[in-house]
């Protein structure tokens, strides 16, 4: 079928589907109201929070629901006629999650109270949920150890690990993850190696939802899970927050071989949030008061890091009260910023704004000689002499800086008395990334001699000049996105009869702006003429401005019955590598050919999941899905010029890589406070991107394909424990399999650079990491709390909590000298078992409202040694009985061979 027949059909189906129907990520609130003689029909359930209000009439078998809650905590309150008021406070509402409240109301002349009001505790078991999803709250952030950003929160969940400094989730390629802040994805499409790319602080986050299989059709460009955060607003009074920590304990110094302990960190984090201060009086007057909210936050984190460079380059430092702050090894700052104004109840429009900057500097430990060429009259060498001088090895390799913004509009519209709503979303998202050296452009590095260059036996850096690279990348993505939901029910006399259908579709469309400049090996070349700045300079080269686009449709109808919840959707995507592309032509046997061989790429993507609540306290689900995942950008747009020495060129032609997703789940809540979750997975993946040799006469080069294929399966098994008698906690096992035929994008040619055969079967990937284990344990007493032990009566407002993660070793592959084979086996050995613990502990104190916080942080509080790298020859770290342990890389106490070692941390807070 072409092209422009498919979109025919798609645009078709939207708009057969927007006369019925809108879509949402928001939550949903259902339940039913009875009395003592059976269901309350025409009953008026109202949900609130602050300014936002919604309600809805119970039908004639009692059950109402209102679609479009967002995320937060509300208070339901059912009243009918003739019968008490009542109502449920601290009902937390998800993303796409449908949260069930029941009311039992009594007659009003029965002598009970007028109205009732009680908490809220919801069951474990979530009955509606198909995918395997973790929702982590701001509370929940608050009191784990040692989190600071997003990163951290992700890598604690069941089938996350962290290897090279890349997250993953359930075996798949770092950059197969899709992160999403506030409905807009803040992902670099010019960035190969995944993350968020946009810092984000964690006094900014109202909730964050892992989804690492089984997600629904409303999501895309992710083949291995979704991570879906929801930033915090303004509530209808002042709340804010500010907190600093530090590992100076005021003792100085900093021994990276001996202490391992002193980062030279310091963080802080400011946050406020509430009605408009300036506006309050004027909004009184023309009846809008507190409708209009904001919510802003800043955090920033300089730290030297372990890997620390002795080299005592210039520092800005600023005085904060009795602090220092600024410029270390490694610096992040990032801002947010929250604007909600509630029109009307049903009305409300929100914009968005988040910066962050990073920079890190190099960690080299040692010196070097840079060699200069001079001249002298009367010498006979042609070239003049060469002489060396000392230099810092820090100074001349490169320093990386990335500076990233997005700014979102979400307009909000309720209709229908509370069963359907749309949603139109417009965002912006720009991130520029610069590599090079002391901010050097290419004319001004200190290029090395092509004759004698000379490397520092240290950590591997050229003395002979600046390093080689300079990179600069902008790219800035423009976002629109529009959802509609609408809930269809069906009602009975009895509540067991009825049905709902939560009908969802969306278009969304994104067009990238895309600026990549690249220079490496830098070299002198006088009079040549090549595209891009600076042409003299450099052996390989990348200078292209390109103009991609993508879209989406997506339907999804999530079908609730009391015995089966099921979530079917199919989704549409398409995208093209840009006009520029479309006009270019290249020569190939002896002819013009266009470049693109297909203007468009698309694809189908049909995903169900199946929920059957056994009993109350039981569930039992599947879920199925294809998903895929647009190819790295500078992959396709890598120069297609075949005349250098080893040639690897970019392939516009490449297509979306795919995974089919299996997976089955049972959970049993065991008690009020206690559940058990078991998940068993498995997942197929093919065309991923590799690279081949091509032969086009008289050219022989290597270009990327969708050649590599793989597969993970596993199962994780999960504890948690909620709050309650002091203790909550939770922990995670996960066994899996992650395999491949490739671990990177390039593996063929380096392969074929170092003479080495390519795999042709499965093999344990570099991030196949077998065991893994997650533990948070906190115990804590909260405001008015004050337990007693032995009869001595403790104060409140304190708490310890305790994080651990193990995990067994990642597999290498040994040298030739360990095995005696001229090939060893790829991957075919494990490092070392890690292990890290940490710890907070905290006290609080309420003084004229408000709350004072002072609590001591510890990083791998045991001081575990444990392993980062491994020598080939030997698989361990150091062993002084190999016969090249004298090189200094593998000395014994180099910490570039073991992670990080013991860090303690200080820090206050306070919150009004």
């Amino acid at each position: 079928m072409n092209f422009r027949k498919s979109l025919l059909i798609v645009f078709g189906l939207t708009i057969f589907v927007t006369g019925l129907l809108f879509a949402s990520s928001e939550g949903k609130i259902t339940g039913v109201v009875t009395d003592s003689s059976g269901p309350v029909a025409g009953a008026y359930v109202s949900v609130k929070s602050g300014e936002y209000e919604d309600a809805a009439i119970t039908g004639p078998n009692g059950r109402f629901s209102i679609v479009g809650v967002p995320v937060g905590v509300y208070t339901v309150t059912a009243t009918a006629p003739q019968r008490t008021k009542s109502s449920q406070s601290g009902v937390q509402v998800s993303a796409d999650r449908t949260v069930t409240v029941n009311f039992t109301l009594r007659s009003a002349g029965s002598g009970s109270a007028i109205h009732e009001i009680v908490v809220y505790k919801p069951k474990m078991v979530v009955k509606d949920r198909t995918e395997t999803v973790r929702q982590v709250r701001d509370e929940d952030i608050k009191d784990q150890p040692m989190v600071t950003d997003l990163a951290d929160v992700v890598s604690k969940q069941a089938g996350a690990t962290t290897q090279g400094g890349e997250l993953r989730l359930r075996g798949g390629r770092a950059g197969e993850i899709t992160y999403l802040i506030d409905g807009m994805s803040v992902k670099d499409p010019l960035q190969t190696t995944g993350g968020t790319n946009l810092e984000l602080g964690t006094n900014s986050i109202n909730e964050v939802s892992v989804s690492s299989g089984g997600f629904g059709a409303e999501y895309g460009n992710a083949q291995s899970g979704i991570v879906n955060v929801v930033t915090k607003t303004g509530g209808d009074r002042n709340h804010g927050e500010i907190s600093f920590q530090t590992d100076d304990f005021g003792f100085g110094g900093q021994d990276m071989y001996n202490g391992h302990n002193y980062y030279n960190s310091d963080r802080i984090e400011i946050s406020d949030g509430g009605p408009f201060p300036f506006l309050s009086a004027w909004m009184k007057k023309i009846g809008i008061a507190d409708r209009f909210t904001y919510f802003a936050s800043f955090t920033g984190e300089w730290n030297d890091g372990r890997l620390w460079t002795m080299y005592p380059y210039p520092r800005n430092r600023y005085k904060i009260g009795p602090f220092t702050v600024g410029d270390r090894a490694n610096n992040t700052t990032s801002g947010n910023a929250k604007l909600l104004w509630k029109f009307t109840p049903k009305h409300t429009l929100t914009l968005g704004y988040r910066k962050s900057f990073n920079s890190y500097r190099p960690t080299s430990q040692g010196a070097g000689y840079l060699w200069t060429q001079h001249y002298e009259p009367g010498d006979s060498l042609p070239n003049g002499r060469y002489a060396s001088e000392e230099y810092w090895a820090a100074l001349h390799t490169y320093t990386g800086r990335r500076w990233s913004d997005q700014q979102t509009i979400n307009w909000t519209h309720s209709l229908a008395s509370g069963s359907a709503y749309y949603n139109v979303i417009l965002g912006r998202f720009n991130t520029k990334f610069i590599y090079d050296v002391d901010g050097k452009i290419p004319p001004e590095y200190i290029l090395p001699d092509q004759g004698s260059r000379a490397f520092s036996s240290v950590e591997g850096f050229e003395c002979s000049g600046d390093n080689e690279l300079w990179l600069k990348t902008i790219s800035t993505t423009y976002s629109a996105r529009w959802d509609l939901t609408k809930e269809f029910t069906k009602s009975k006399g009895k509540s067991t009869d009825s049905w709902s259908h939560t009908m969802r579709t969306g278009l969304e469309g994104n067009y990238y702006e895309l600026d990549y400049k690249y220079v490496d090996l830098m070299q002198f070349t006088p009079g040549r003429e090549v595209p891009g700045e600076w042409p003299e300079y450099g052996q390989y080269r990348e200078f292209y401005f390109r103009t991609p686009w993508a879209g989406a449709y997506y339907l999804q109808d999530k079908m609730e019955y009391e015995g089966m919840i099921v979530n079917a959707g199919l989704r549409f995507d398409i995208y093209t590598p840009g006009k520029q592309l479309a006009k270019m032509t290249e020569t190939s046997g002896g002819q013009e050919v266009p470049v693109l061989e297909d203007e468009y790429q698309w694809t189908l993507s049909p995903r169900v999941g199946v929920s059957h609540p056994i009993t109350e306290n039981d569930i039992l689900r599947f879920a199925y899905g294809h998903y895929t995942e647009i190819p790295d950008f500078t992959l396709l747009y890598r120069s297609r010029d075949i005349t250098g020495s080893v040639p690897l060129l970019g392939n516009p032609n490449l297509r979306p890589e795919k995974t089919t997703s299996y997976e089955a789940g049972l959970e049993h809540q065991f008690s009020e406070n206690v559940m058990i979750g078991l998940t068993g997975f498995y997942k197929d993946i093919k065309d991923l991107i590799d690279t081949e040799k091509v032969v086009d006469p008289p050219f022989t080069y290597t270009e990327y394909v969708n050649r590599d294929f793989g597969s993970v399966r596993g199962f994780e098994l999960s504890l948690n424990k909620r709050y309650s008698n002091y203790v909550a906690g939770f922990i995670s096992y996960s066994l899996s399999w992650a395999m491949g035929n490739s671990s990177d994008s390039r593996q063929g040619y380096d392969n074929a650079y170092n003479n080495l055969p390519n795999p042709v079967k499965e093999q344990a990937l570099d991030w196949d990491q077998r065991h893994t284990v997650n533990l948070n344990l906190s115990l804590s007493a909260q405001k008015g709390m004050r337990p007693k032990v032995l009869g001595v009566k403790f104060p409140d407002l304190w708490g310890i909590s305790l994080s651990w993660e193990y995990g067994s070793g990642y597999p290498y592959t040994p040298s030739t000298f360990a095995t005696g084979e001229k090939y060893p086996e790829e991957n075919s050995r494990r490092m070392p078992w890690t292990s890290i613990v940490n710890m907070m502990v905290y006290k609080g104190v309420a003084f004229l409202g408000m709350n004072y916080r002072l609590f001591l942080e510890g990083y791998n509080i045991f001081d575990q040694t444990n392993t980062a790298e491994v020598n080939a020859n030997t698989g361990k770290a150091w062993d002084p009985t190999d016969a090249y342990q004298e090189d200094f890389l593998w000395n014994k106490l180099h910490p570039m061979r073991f992670m990080g070692r013991r860090q303690l941390q200080i820090g206050m807070s306070l919150e009004w």
